[in-house]
């Protein structure tokens, strides 16, 4: 079971399940991602590769204005809409589909934050594509965080933070 860390839903349970395909991004490191953006009241969020949905959750919690989880495992989905209820003052859209197929919507996103399984990062073609189709949906100023195993953090990024074997990398939308 995790919970939210801050804001209007602080301490809310999130159901997950043990034989789930993901890993949930750890409470310490979650608390620095959102440390790191701030104020992100009003600002709309992705959350690629949604897994259990900590992410999104959490930045619904801290009052963006809408948060779209995208993923693709039927069982997550079903545990995602579940969980999505706990947060009735939210605008939460899911869809069911893999990131590669949706992504890009042009200067649709302020923020976007992707965890993808590591064993698909260890293709660099497919995590180069991964990183431009996310940037390429930022909106102006707009921030894309993936997560990544330290191994495989050899991309170019404007921010990076390492925790024990695992990193975030952080791409500003400069245009």
């Amino acid at each position: 079971m995790l919970r939210i860390l801050a804001g209007q839903y602080k301490g809310q349970a999130i159901q997950t399940v043990s034989t789930a395909p993901y890993r949930p991004t750890q409470s310490r490191i979650r608390k620095s991602l959102f440390d790191t953006l701030g104020d992100i009241t009003g600002r709309n969020f992705l959350d690629a590769y949604a897994g259990s949905g900590i992410i999104g959750f959490e930045a619904c919690s801290r009052g963006v204005r809408q948060l779209i989880s995208i993923e693709k495992h039927p069982k997550v989905i079903s545990l995602l809409k579940k969980n999505s209820i706990k947060f009735k003052n939210s605008d939460i859209k899911i869809i069911k589909n893999d990131v590669m197929k949706v992504l890009p919507i042009r200067n649709t996103f302020d923020i976007i934050f992707s965890d993808p399984p590591y064993q698909i990062l260890e293709d660099t073609e497919y995590t180069k594509s991964l990183i431009q189709k996310c940037i390429d949906s930022l909106s102006n100023d707009g921030i894309y965080i993936l997560e990544i195993a330290k191994e495989l953090a050899q991309f170019q990024a404007d921010r990076r933070k390492d925790f024990g074997d695992t990193t975030l990398l952080f791409w500003r939308n400069k245009s």
